[in-house]
């Protein structure tokens, strides 16, 4: 994923979590994910944490409702 659509991904996905892209960024450099963490399965935000992979599989061809959609608990 290019820088370009990294940056409007994550400005999506902040303002749907009604916070900046900066914040937002830190916030997962820091490994904090307050954001979606009381709504989050455990287990997949670990595994997104943990395999940059599985997260750019996540991203790919989604839109940022879609993503959402599928990290929060079923």
């Amino acid at each position: 994923m290019d820088s370009k659509n990294k940056n409007a991904l994550l400005a999506l996905a902040a303002k749907k979590l009604g916070t900046t892209p900066e914040k937002l960024m830190n916030d997962i450099q820091n490994g904090k994910y307050n954001h979606l963490q009381q709504t989050a399965d455990p287990n997949l935000l670990r595994t997104l944490k943990n395999n940059p992979k599985a997260l750019e599989a996540l991203l790919q061809g989604q839109s940022v409702d879609e993503i959402i959609k599928k990290i929060q608990r079923g």
